[in-house]
C-alpha cells in the first residue's frame, strides 16, 4: 500500500542544500527541463521537497529531494531519459534519479540484485 502511494514519486540525489532558493517546485521544473529534452511536453510537478531531517553540515551529503509528478507518464519519461543519458551533471553537481520505494521494498530489490549478479556470473 505504501508503494502505491509513492508510484508517482522520484528521489533526486546530489543537489546541494540551498540551491533551490525559496521555491523547490520551480527549481526542480527548471532542472528537469534543462537536463532532459522534454520535447515540448509540459511536465507538471505536484510537490517537491527535501527529505525531512536536520540540515546537514556543508561537508556532509545533501538530503535527497522527493518530487511527486501529477502523471505517472511524466515520471516514467524522466526515469527513461535519466537512464539513457547516464551520468547527469547540473550546476557542477552529479545528479542521480531513482524511483521512490518504501525501505522494505528497497531491501527486497537489493537481495534480488545480488541473486541476479550471481546468476550472471555463472553464465
Amino acid at each position: 500500500m505504501e508503494n502505491r502511494n509513492r508510484r508517482n514519486n522520484l528521489r533526486v540525489i546530489g543537489v546541494s542544500e540551498g540551491k533551490e532558493g525559496g521555491n523547490m517546485m520551480r527549481y526542480m521544473g527548471d532542472l528537469m527541463s534543462t537536463v532532459f529534452d522534454t520535447s515540448g511536453r509540459q511536465m507538471e510537478i505536484e510537490r517537491a521537497h527535501r527529505v525531512f531531517g536536520p540540515r546537514p553540515n556543508p561537508e556532509d551529503r545533501p538530503r535527497p529531494i522527493l518530487v511527486r509528478f501529477l502523471r505517472s507518464g511524466d515520471r516514467d519519461a524522466v526515469l527513461r531519459a535519466a537512464r539513457e543519458k547516464g551520468e547527469i551533471q547540473y550546476e557542477g553537481n552529479r545528479i542521480q534519479i531513482f524511483p521512490d520505494f518504501a525501505r522494505a521494498t528497497q531491501l527486497k530489490r537489493e537481495k534480488f540484485r545480488e541473486c541476479r549478479r550471481a546468476l550472471h556470473a555463472r553464465g
